[in-house]
């Protein structure tokens, strides 16, 4: 049976949908951090010693940061300290110039649908769980909320009853959920446009290794603000091509996720919106899947690597790096078909010298390659690659 585990969340922003408005936030953001059972009380004295020696005993709260360089660099020791502690973030972007439900326009409904679709995950990866949300708004809402949550998100059932959510006040009944504040903060910084901090890269290498991140709804144009300027018409085109065939992924196979495809592909598109130009490393990607099921490793990362090319989707690695990307150049795609040429060849090179060998030892008795029709395309290849050593 998996370990039972700890969910506390809080959001960034508001559900006002008026983004025009000078100061008013693009974005509305749920972040929940995610604790093993056998982690909780390592993570209620690691609130305390932040308390303590961030936040002069009181509660832990973001927007008590200053947003100044000063209370930049407290908000990297607090992610500094609290990354001894282990737990995984899952954060819920959306974008809210793109909702034109005007159901959604009344705060109530825009809380609850978005509440419904952000638990749900939850419930998609954990048996046994509670989930701890920072309450809001008046008692009957409170009771209406809890009551919507239970019937519409939580899929409890006979093999699933340990599933709980509650609206907890982050200071007198679940102080972690002030965890989840500061990281909502952190997050919000990232991801929320209008109030992206100029150095969002280095706040999500704090986090990019337990970061899951999902966008409502899935937008090219959101993943593009972070090309590089000096970015060519051919560059433009890898880029747009590439998150085309993603949405299209997203669209068409999305609830299948054999081998954890879904997770390894929003991680890779994490780095495609904050760091364009990095790979992935290997074993970042198995460590992300892994604190979802422990068994996953590097071959069911490269089951989930070929799937998702199998499926359409651009992943690259590239000669001479390590780890995968969502291409966003031309660059990337001459790495990507180097790697497979300086492989390629080479095997079959071997094939063609394997297959000499056993020709003269045996007098032409064994010329597999030749006589067996099952092998004619390798043949073909092996005979393409010949004639052009011979005519260089």
């Amino acid at each position: 049976m998996k370990e039972k585990v700890y969910i506390y969340f809080d959001e960034f922003g508001n559900s006002h949908l008026n983004t025009d408005k000078q100061g008013a936030f693009s974005h509305y953001v749920y972040t929940a951090i995610l604790i093993k059972e056998s982690n909780l009380e390592k993570a209620r004295m690691k609130r305390e010693e932040l308390s303590k020696q961030f936040f002069q005993k009181r509660d832990i709260k973001s927007n008590r940061i200053s947003n100044d360089k000063n209370g930049f660099n407290k908000r990297l020791k607090v992610l500094d300290s609290l990354n001894e502690l282990d737990f995984l973030i899952y954060s819920f972007v959306i974008n809210k110039s793109e909702i034109d439900s005007k159901g959604l326009q009344f705060k109530k409904s825009f809380i609850k649908f978005f509440q419904k679709l952000f638990v749900k995950k939850f419930a998609q990866h954990f048996t046994s769980f509670e989930i701890f949300a920072d309450e809001l708004g008046h008692p009957e809402f409170k009771i209406s909320l809890t009551k919507f949550i239970e019937e519409n998100a939580l899929q409890r059932d006979l093999f699933n009853p340990d599933r709980y959510y509650k609206l907890a006040n982050d200071v007198s009944d679940e102080k972690l959920i002030q965890l989840a504040d500061f990281l909502s903060g952190c997050i919000g910084k990232i991801y929320c446009v209008s109030h992206l901090h100029p150095d969002a890269e280095i706040l999500f290498d704090k986090l990019h290794d337990r970061l899951h991140v999902d966008f409502f709804p899935f937008q090219k144009s959101y993943f593009f603000a972070n090309l590089p300027e000096n970015t060519t018409e051919l560059d433009k085109k890898v880029a747009s091509i590439s998150l085309d065939l993603v949405e299209r992924y997203f669209e068409t196979y999305r609830k299948q996720n054999h081998h954890y495809c879904e997770e390894v592909l929003k991680h890779l598109l994490l780095y495609f919106k904050v760091s364009p130009d990095r790979l992935v490393d290997t074993r970042e990607l198995v460590s992300v899947v892994k604190r979802i099921d422990n068994n996953y490793n590097e071959q069911s990362l490269r089951q989930a690597i070929a799937e998702l090319r199998d499926n359409g989707v651009i992943v690259v690695s590239i000669q001479g790096r390590y780890g995968y990307k969502i291409p966003n150049k031309l660059e990337d795609i001459y790495g990507f078909f180097n790697r497979y040429l300086n492989s390629v060849i080479p095997m079959l090179r071997r094939v063609n010298s394997v297959n000499d060998l056993l020709k003269m030892e045996s007098v032409n008795d064994v010329n597999v390659l030749y006589n067996e029709s099952e092998f004619n395309t390798l043949k073909e290849l092996v005979d393409i690659i010949d004639t052009k050593r011979n005519t260089q």
